[in-house]
C-alpha cells in the first residue's frame, strides 16, 4: 500500500497538472479521501497496520473512538518530527490528521442501512 501511494504521488506530481493551485483545497480533499479509506477499513474491523491496529485495540478495551486515539498518537509523532522538519509541513499534517480523524469518527458511528425484512444475505430456506 505504501509503495502504491509513493508511486502514485510521484506520478501525479510529475505528469498531471493539478486543477487547483491551493494547498488548502488539496489538504481538504486529501483529508476526506484518507478519512474515508481508513474508516472503511475500520468499519470492517480491518487495520491498515501500525497505529491503526493500536487505535482499534484502544477502542475495544477502553471505548475511546478510533479517530480520536489516531489523532493524538499521530499528533505526538508529528510533534517529534517537527523538531527535524519544517513546522509549516507539520502544521499542515496535523490539520490533515484532524480532518481525517473527524471523518473516521463520523463514518464509524453512522448507522448502516438496515434491511426491511428479517432475512440476511446468508439466509436460505430449510425445505
Amino acid at each position: 500500500m505504501i509503495t502504491v501511494t509513493s508511486v502514485s504521488v510521484n506520478f501525479f506530481e510529475v505528469f498531471v497538472k493539478p486543477p487547483f493551485a491551493n494547498v488548502w483545497i488539496d489538504l481538504l480533499c486529501g483529508s476526506m479521501f484518507l478519512g474515508t479509506g481508513v474508516a472503511l477499513l475500520m468499519k470492517q474491523r480491518v487495520s491498515n497496520g501500525g497505529i491503526g491496529y493500536v487505535a482499534l485495540a484502544i477502542y475495544k478495551y477502553k471505548g475511546i473512538h478510533p479517530g480520536t486515539s489516531l489523532f493524538w498518537m499521530n499528533g505526538f509523532i508529528f510533534a517529534l518530527a517537527a523538531y527535524a522538519i519544517d513546522w509549516k509541513i507539520i502544521i499542515l499534517a496535523i490539520v490533515c490528521q484532524w480532518l481525517s480523524t473527524r471523518m473516521i469518527n463520523w463514518l464509524l458511528h453512522m448507522p448502516g442501512p438496515r434491511p426491511k425484512w428479517g432475512y440476511g444475505v446468508a439466509w436460505r430456506s430449510k425445505k
